[in-house]
Order: structure tokens, then C-alpha cells, then sequence
């Protein structure tokens, strides 16, 4: 499947070039440099088609294995209402959701909260004074560092109970996506 979504992210790429290599001489052979051609040319680029090639390639690149994941789990599809049945994910640690879920946490933390996952996956039952101890070197702002557990603690990747910190199993399968440890 993983070579589907890579063919359609290809084949759309090629349609976008190809659209720009076909319709730009042409504009611009009619009244070249002019400010005409440059409308043509911005209305060309933002015209609904070239929009939705160009998010289907984002979404196609950036969701690959979460797509790759559905793909492979189709157990059977129903037309005319259009139905689509799916087998109960295989003997993967993360589900479709967590997927999803990983893909957008991994843009939406910043490195150094990684790196606090990590340390603390790595360095089992620390309080939050000792976490604060060690990473005051890297991030001086304390407002800073507790936002960083309350985030984690939130998108339950990390737990407190009586002040000591510790990973979550689905904080250690985010490490394993995000390839900072070794799964199992």
C-alpha cells in the first residue's frame, strides 16, 4: 500500500508541474513580463484544482503512514451508500488514532519537549523539583519547563501521582514513533 500513496503523491506532482510547464509559456507568450500575465499566472496558481492537488500531496506526504495503516486494514467497500468495513488493527502497538494523534503532537511539541520525554522515559520516577533541577541549564524560564509537563501531562504522555513524573505507555509507543527508542 505504502507504494499506492507514494504513485498518487507522484502522479500529482507530475499533474502540478506539468499544469505550470504547460499553462506558464503560454501566458506569458501573449504579453510577456506585463502585469497581466502575472495576474493570469497568480490566478492559474491559486485556481481551485492546483489548490486541491497541492493539499492532497501535503496531506498524502504528511499522513503516509496513517493512510498506509487504513489502506492495509479495508476489509471489504460498499457501494451505493458507500461503505467501507475494516479489520481490527494487526499486532501494532499504536492504532490508526494514535497515528493521527503521534503525527500531530510531533509537530506540535518542540525538540526540547521530546528531549524531556525522553529523559524521562530513560530516568524512571523523578519528582518535579528534580526534573526542574535538571533542565533549569536548558530552558531557565520555570513558566516554561512546567508548561512542558502540563502538556505532556495532558496529551497523557506522561503521568503525576504524588509528584513523581513518570512516562505512560502511550508516551513510551510516541518515543517508538518518533524513533528515539527501540519498540519492545
Amino acid at each position: 500500500m505504502q507504494s499506492i500513496i507514494n504513485i498518487l503523491t507522484w502522479v500529482i506532482k507530475i499533474g502540478i508541474i506539468a499544469v505550470l510547464c504547460i499553462w506558464m509559456p503560454i501566458i506569458l507568450w501573449h504579453n510577456p513580463l506585463s502585469f497581466e500575465s502575472f495576474v493570469k499566472l497568480v490566478e492559474l496558481l491559486i485556481s481551485w484544482p492546483m489548490v486541491v492537488a497541492f493539499l492532497a500531496m501535503i496531506i498524502l506526504t504528511r499522513f503516509k503512514s496513517a493512510i498506509d495503516h487504513l489502506l492495509r486494514n479495508i476489509r471489504s467497500v460498499s457501494f451505493p451508500g458507500g461503505n467501507i468495513q475494516t479489520q481490527a488493527a494487526g499486532p501494532s502497538n499504536a492504532t490508526l488514532s494514535d497515528e493521527w494523534k503521534f503525527s500531530y503532537l510531533n509537530m506540535f511539541y518542540v525538540p526540547i519537549t521530546k528531549q524531556a520525554l525522553l529523559w524521562l522515559s530513560e530516568n524512571p520516577s523523578q519528582t518535579k523539583q528534580n526534573f526542574h533541577l535538571m533542565w533549569q541549564l536548558q530552558i531557565p524560564d520555570p513558566t516554561q519547563r512546567e508548561t512542558i509537563l502540563n502538556e505532556l501531562i495532558r496529551y497523557e504522555m506522561l503521568q503525576a501521582q504524588d509528584n513523581t513524573l513518570s512516562v505512560t505507555e502511550e508516551g513510551e509507543y510516541f518515543l517508538q514513533y518518533l524513533g528515539l527508542k527501540a519498540s519492545g
